[in-house]
């Protein structure tokens, strides 16, 4: 099997790892472009880059805007143990998609 384009590699990245942030979305046709022992270690490198991608968005939406985050349940604090509230995550993930 021929390797995809350049192109073709981004979409797939980005469909892995940005349209659904924190989902579990991984594009197949990915997989397979990525280096592991075998599918599971292939698919969880991927979903560690998601989940990092999506936390960090989190971070920083809850930084850049702390009162918007106070609204929707969730800390300024990033150490904070307050579960963030499924209203809050709702919200990230239409503002990233």
């Amino acid at each position: 099997m021929p390797a995809p384009s350049l192109h073709e590699a981004q979409r797939l990245f980005w469909e892995s790892v940005a349209i659904h942030p924190g989902q579990d979305a991984i594009a197949p046709a990915f997989v397979g472009l990525v280096r592991g022992r075998d599918i599971s270690d292939r698919e969880t490198r991927i979903r560690v880059y998601s989940d990092a991608y999506y936390l960090r968005l989190r971070d920083v939406l809850r930084e850049d805007f702390p009162r918007v985050a106070a609204l929707l349940g969730l800390s300024n604090s990033t150490r904070s143990s307050k579960p963030i509230s499924k209203r809050f995550r709702r919200s990230i993930r239409r503002y990233v998609t």
